[in-house]
């Protein structure tokens, strides 16, 4: 990595650092759309249980998620996209996601009358050429949601980046071990993804308030 690329990033989304802010986000998200409250819920928890980019996540079938249930995990060949958003014709080796027993209740609680051949996340319009719902429109919902709760830069991204975070805390700041859940090259790409040295930057520069003491009260 370049010192280009490791310095702080202009608007980059960022995760999503205390679990009750994703709750809120999940429950507003069912909250705010009566006919897609369901969907934009279910794909949010996925993305942040799994870790897989959201592009990916949008491209299951029903069929797909019933197969990974009998088989109590995930397996799905993440597509490489370079810094323009493109696909790269070669693809990265599979990863495997557990699919933990909260997330599998309500699997199956949202697959119930589905059809195998309908898409996980449906598109919100009935001529889509694609058939599901946009990066950019789950993109949209979740900005949304995070500005109802004053976070800034959080985005459909901000699922991958928050299920690596977790991990991270979680691991007892084990990067090696998150570098390995994302198949990145290097540990140090890792820690610029997840934003790690912003967010420390922002944590230790707090301490320089030691240094102000207020006016005194005009007499």
């Amino acid at each position: 990595m370049t010192q280009k690329q490791v310095k702080p990033r202009k608007n980059a989304p960022y995760p999503i650092m205390h679990y009750e802010q994703v709750l809120d986000i999940a429950d507003y998200l069912e909250a705010n759309s009566i006919r897609f409250g369901r969907r934009n819920k279910m794909l949010f928890i996925l993305g942040c249980t799994t870790g897989y980019r959201t592009g990916d996540l949008l491209e299951l079938k029903v069929r797909d998620v019933r197969i990974a249930l009998d088989m109590g995990y995930f397996i799905i060949y993440e597509n490489k996209v370079n810094k323009n958003g493109q696909e790269f014709v070669k693809k990265k080796k599979p990863r495997k996601a557990e699919i933990l027993p909260e997330v599998e209740e309500l699997l199956y609680q949202y697959i119930e009358g589905k059809e195998n051949y309908e898409y996980m996340f449906p598109s919100n319009k009935k001529n889509s050429e694609k058939g599901h719902i946009t990066v950019d429109c789950i993109s949209r919902e979740i900005k949304k949601a995070a500005k109802y709760f004053g976070l800034k830069n959080i985005t459909a991204h901000s699922m991958r980046k928050t299920y690596g975070w977790d991990q991270y805390v979680s691991s007892n700041y084990n990067i090696e071990y998150v570098r390995d859940l994302f198949n990145h090259e290097s540990s140090e790409y890792t820690r610029w993804y997840i934003m790690i040295n912003e967010i420390e930057s922002k944590k230790y520069k707090r301490s320089l308030a030691k240094f102000v003491s207020p006016f005194n009260k005009k007499k």
